[in-house]
């Protein structure tokens, strides 16, 4: 709740220039401090439904672990391995679904967090636009959309949906309606069927298209030029400048990897030279991670990373068809998670991010129907 509450105001700051560093390693460390803690009263009652999962990412930091501490030296391994503890220090703080779902069903919460987030975009476009970088969502923002979808507040619904839309993140406005496109239209699409699943991807694609050669006639500064910079049909169409650096990042990173070390990886610590930087001065700078976070883990562990993101994948994809059905807290879990997959090929989110974990461990222990079904009541 904390991580969710100080992240928009926290990237303001950062945006207009105010050193937040020290603000932001103290949540990291509060939160990992708290999912410890957790962790440690939790272990007692040997209830761990996220066990064969924690194992696999235990398993992962100790061979990225070791093969850093080879390659890269045992300090720059311990740096890079603490991101990945997070992750585990969540995993097990979560044995149980019920501990997280009072979180999700907290309407005053998710409220306030709507209250936060239109201060600080009210804060933005009156003050700060023009003088700072156009992007400035932050995933909370797409959580708490699909959490007054489930509490049916639908107004403020559109509200963050516009929010979204000026404040000009693009992976946090597709996580957004990717979050509410579960939400909403899974229980249609579910009951009528595969075809009703081709049907409403065609429709989806040709209104995509649409929208795209419409963006592609307008062509200003700001934030729409965001959009067209990732729209093949604008004429300011640049995947490197588009993607904001991440494009340039894994052309880097494959550059500059040998076929051996992109097998077995190079282990916690790593670094590459970022040749294709998002601005001209970045260019030849050193980098130690990448924005999209399944390279993260191929470039950490090689093979060994790529089957474990594989086998998370497709065991969470089997768990997110299950819910298709369900009740509406059921669907509000999996649109969490598909918010968090989402955001997890934009962002370094599956290592700094409590978040994407909270809503992991929701995913896969989420058969405690009981915990659910007498819970979804009090979210009116």
């Amino acid at each position: 709740m904390v991580y969710l509450t100080v992240s928009m105001p926290l990237n303001l700051g950062r945006l207009a220039g105010y050193d937040v560093s020290a603000a932001i390693k103290a949540i990291w460390y509060l939160v990992a401090t708290l999912g410890l803690l957790g962790a440690l009263f939790a272990l007692h009652a040997l209830q761990l439904k996220n066990f064969k999962l924690l194992m696999l990412q235990f398993a992962f930091l100790v061979y990225a672990f070791v093969l850093g501490a080879f390659i890269n030296g045992p300090l720059e391994a311990m740096a890079g391995a603490g991101y990945y503890m997070l992750s585990v220090c969540v995993l097990l703080a979560l044995t149980r679904t019920s501990d997280a779902v009072d979180f999700l069903l907290s309407r005053r919460f998710w409220v306030f967090q709507f209250f936060v987030h239109l201060v600080s975009f009210v804060t933005y476009w009156y003050y700060l636009r023009g003088t700072i970088y156009p992007g400035v969502a932050v995933q909370s923002l797409a959580y708490c959309t699909v959490a007054l979808a489930f509490f049916r507040l639908r107004f403020l619904v559109f509200i963050l949906l516009l929010i979204g839309v000026l404040e000009g993140k693009r992976s946090v406005l597709l996580s957004q309606f990717a979050g509410l496109g579960f939400y909403y239209l899974t229980p249609y699409l579910s009951r009528l069927g595969r075809s009703a699943w081709v049907v409403a991807g065609l429709v989806f694609a040709m209104v995509g298209w649409l929208l795209l050669i419409g963006m592609a006639s307008f062509e200003s500064e700001g934030t729409l030029i965001r959009y067209n910079q990732v729209n093949p049909f604008s004429a300011s169409f640049d995947p490197i400048i588009g993607s904001s650096g991440r494009a340039g990042e894994l052309i880097s990173l494959l550059d500059s990897f040998s076929l051996t070390e992109l097998l077995i990886g190079l282990g916690l610590g790593y670094s590459y030279e970022w040749e294709l930087g998002y601005f001209s001065e970045q260019a030849g700078e050193s980098k130690g991670y990448l924005h999209i976070s399944i390279g993260n883990y191929l470039a950490s562990a090689g093979i060994f990373g790529m089957l474990l993101c594989g086998y998370f994948l497709a065991q969470s994809v089997s768990r997110l068809n299950a819910l298709l059905l369900v009740g509406d807290l059921e669907r509000f879990v999996g649109a969490f998670f598909l918010i968090s997959i989402v955001q997890s090929f934009f962002g370094f989110t599956a290592a700094v991010d409590p978040m994407f974990w909270v809503s992991v461990a929701l995913l896969w222990g989420w058969s405690q129907q009981t915990v659910f079904n007498s819970r979804a009541k009090k979210r009116v």
